[in-house]
């Protein structure tokens, strides 16, 4: 029973292990999803909004967006500078994104938030195969044990075998 844990540990460790580089790119990835979210519309309305100040058009809704837009931007690279390197992401992102619906259709809003949804379940998935790739102490002892304990098991068998031939009357 110990060997099987002990190999089962093991099978469960070389699986976090062999995933780990295509969990990391994955989580990466979807947070690159989300900021390019962001910087592309930055691109676009911060353009049209300065297109709209040389035309003398300074109240409008493309100004406020584009400031929106660089906030946010600026929440994302904080998050990962104060915190680690794939920071949760919450809905809050998205706050305020919703008035200036007449600029970003909410169906581009939703792909928004769809993206910041995908990144958390990769980043969740990521974590959860760096905690696998550890070995914890008990995991370390039976690892440690299970080829001793599957040879003691081994020749116990053996002896009892060998005992009951000995014993065994045989023809008469």
């Amino acid at each position: 029973l110990l060997s099987t844990l002990g190999l089962v540990g093991e099978a469960k460790q070389y699986r976090a292990e062999s995933s780990h580089y295509e969990s990391e790119w994955q989580a990466t990835q979807s947070l690159n999803n989300v900021r390019n979210w962001y910087t592309n519309y930055q691109i676009l309305i911060c353009a049209e909004a300065k297109a709209l100040k040389q035309k003398n058009l300074n109240g409008t809704d493309y100004h406020k967006l584009c400031d929106w837009l660089e906030i946010r931007i600026n929440d994302l690279n904080l998050m990962q500078k104060d915190r680690e390197n794939q920071p949760p992401l919450t809905a809050s992102l998205t706050d305020g994104l919703k008035q200036y619906h007449n600029i970003i259709p909410a169906m581009e809003q939703n792909i928004l938030g769809r993206r910041i949804d995908r990144y958390n379940e990769m980043r969740i998935r990521n974590e959860q195969n760096n905690r696998e790739r550890e070995r914890g102490t008990l995991q370390m002892i039976i690892l440690i044990i299970a080829p001793m304990m599957l040879a003691f098991a081994l020749a116990i068998r053996f002896t009892k075998v060998t005992a009951e031939f000995r014993n065994f009357p045989g023809p008469k």
